[in-house]
């Protein structure tokens, strides 16, 4: 039996632990004086290297994710229009969806990449968000 080599008993099953993540942490420990130590170099060290959000670049950044949040809005009805005009029940209407999945960086220029992923059934249209977009 499971946990009973050599005495006889069964140990008692521990209920699984949940992670708000994928994988479970690396450790549970608290962190040393020594690991407190070095996390505060390491962050005065990004400070002094300018790394770290300017409150203007914050800003920037939010106003872009509110933009991107608006156009994620407008592509998500253009789904529903085209499963619509495709003669799906109202059903099929109502769950169709798209999430907007953006990458790179607005601070290299301001290009952002998307990539859309939803319904198959309107992948053909694809060749449309282009001008979508361009109308926004």
């Amino acid at each position: 039996m499971a946990g009973s080599v050599g005495t006889g008993r069964v140990a008692p099953r521990s209920s699984p632990k949940r992670y708000s993540g994928m994988d479970p942490p690396l450790s549970l420990t608290r962190p040393t004086m020594f690991d407190l130590q070095k996390t505060a170099e390491l962050e005065k060290f990004l400070v002094e290297a300018g790394l770290y959000e300017s409150e203007e670049q914050s800003a920037k950044r939010e106003e872009v994710l509110r933009e991107i949040d608006g156009i994620e809005m407008i592509v998500k009805e253009w789904v529903k229009q085209l499963t619509s005009q495709k003669g799906y029940s109202e059903q099929m209407i109502e769950k169709a969806n798209v999430v907007l999945f953006t990458f790179g960086s607005y601070r290299l220029g301001g290009h952002i990449t998307a990539l859309l992923d939803g319904e198959k059934r309107i992948k053909s249209q694809v060749k449309c968000y282009n001008y979508l977009l361009k109308g926004c």
